[in-house]
């Protein structure tokens, strides 16, 4: 009788477990990075305050930040000498201004940057930052149609996601033309309306900087790899293989929805392209855990083929990133206790 009891009960569980999945899709564990290194923390400590940065860049020697909060939104650090060489970028809706800059991709010959409030793009030289408050672009251009939260560029394209029910990416010529609508949302056993699917499938992603781009979901620990032709070259899933339910909510005219919160976890957030592969923040905590934080402590390499390779382990939880490919260096941000920049060796 306890026999058959413990297998009833082994059979829901594993039914409740994998009830859902995707099309397609290889699946991973932990177990399957080849190589797991833990990595100290270095807290860099800087001439001014470095107030309330949403992401950031290392270009060389110079750090540069993203700060809404603040009248001049780049600031910029020299990371040898660690002082402020100079703020600028006026936020506003003026010749030259921004009010939300985000930066696209991680081209270290330039600073490209695109505004999520206008689609508007801009394009600087390093040493244009440096020189003054309200620096001139090199070029600029107004994309065709709005793009939400994180944009890319491969040669001479833009692509930026679309948050849209039908298509996920949008291409741009560098005039800001549509040239493109291509990659769909995730195929899975889940049936959501339009609006479901726009949350639930809420990413980031990066590219190689050639043909390839790197879709990493934020509320299902998906990762897929596309070719820019729009090709899947591969379906992932791990390591702790959960999805994410949404409920459609109808409120007069306006249609949204709402998580299911008892099953709502983060996944993977802020990839960042480092050449033949690529690095991604990893959380996996559910947010109605005492202990959750979205501060990330696990950082994944993942190679262009979508190869598992390396697992770091971050002593000081970050939530955004950049690399020092050349140095081998990682440059994070983190707001636990407060504001701050961390450098790890890798």
């Amino acid at each position: 009788m306890k026999k058959m009891y413990l297998l009833l009960l082994i059979f829901i569980i594993t039914s409740c477990t994998f009830s859902d999945k995707y099309q397609n899709v290889e699946t991973f564990s932990l177990d399957d990075f080849k190589v797991v290194r833990e990595l100290e923390s270095k807290t860099l400590e800087f001439d001014s305050l470095i107030m309330h940065p949403t992401e950031l860049r290392v270009f060389d020697s110079l750090l540069i930040t993203v700060n809404y909060d603040c009248e001049k939104m780049l600031h910029i650090f020299n990371l040898k000498t660690r002082k402020q060489v100079n703020q600028c970028l006026f936020k506003g809706q003026g010749p030259n201004e921004m009010l939300q800059p985000r930066f696209i991709g991680n081209d270290k010959s330039k600073v490209l940057l695109f505004d999520i409030a206008t689609s508007k793009v801009m394009e600087y030289e390093i040493t244009d930052l440096l020189k003054n408050s309200s620096p001139v672009p090199r070029r600029q251009s107004q994309l065709q149609n709005k793009i939400f939260i994180c944009a890319n560029q491969i040669g001479s394209q833009i692509l930026g996601f679309s948050h849209q029910p039908d298509y996920q990416i949008y291409t741009f010529g560098l005039d800001g033309t549509l040239q493109d609508k291509t990659i769909p949302y995730p195929a899975s056993s889940i049936s959501y309306s339009d609006v479901e699917k726009m949350d639930a499938y809420y990413m980031r992603f990066t590219t190689n900087e050639k043909d390839k781009l790197a879709l990493c979901y934020c509320m299902t620990d998906l990762i897929e790899i596309y070719g820019l032709d729009g090709t899947l070259i591969k379906r992932l899933q791990g390591p702790d293989h959960f999805f994410t339910y949404f409920k459609e909510i109808h409120n007069g005219e306006v249609v949204t929805s709402s998580p299911d919160t008892e099953r709502l976890r983060d996944a993977y957030f802020s990839p960042c392209n480092i050449g033949d592969s690529f690095l991604v923040l990893y959380n996996g905590k559910r947010l109605i855990d005492k202990s959750y934080t979205y501060l990330c402590k696990e950082l994944f390499d993942f190679s262009w083929d979508g190869i598992p390779q390396t697992r770091y382990i971050l002593s000081d939880g970050i939530f955004a990133f950049d690399v020092d490919v050349k140095h081998h260096k990682i440059y994070g941000i983190s707001d636990s206790p407060e504001y701050h920049i961390v450098e790890y060796n890798y």
